[in-house]
């Protein structure tokens, strides 16, 4: 029988549960948004990945940084790229 946990602690604590990491799927996602970003309609898959990303750190996702950073990064070249392009036309 284990001991009651007590609501309190934080995580890594003695006697708190381990926490596994489980699928990454929130923080993949935005990552895939912020790449595609880049190549195709930043306007659309910028913020896609931006709020994967924030749902990616709800869920305790250990990527959400990272996500967040390629679907911010993504989003500017994507618009930066996009204005170089249509001002050589």
């Amino acid at each position: 029988m284990t001991a009651p946990q007590d609501p309190y602690s934080y995580p890594g604590a003695p006697g708190s549960p381990v926490r596994r990491p489980g699928p990454q799927i929130f923080s993949i996602i935005a990552i895939v948004c912020g790449v595609l970003a880049i190549l195709i309609l930043p306007i659309i898959f910028g913020p896609v990945g931006i709020v994967m990303a924030i749902v990616a750190n709800r869920r305790g996702e250990p990527l959400w940084k990272v996500a967040l950073a390629v679907a911010v990064g993504g989003m500017v070249l994507g618009f930066i790229l996009g204005a170089v392009v249509l001002a050589n036309d």
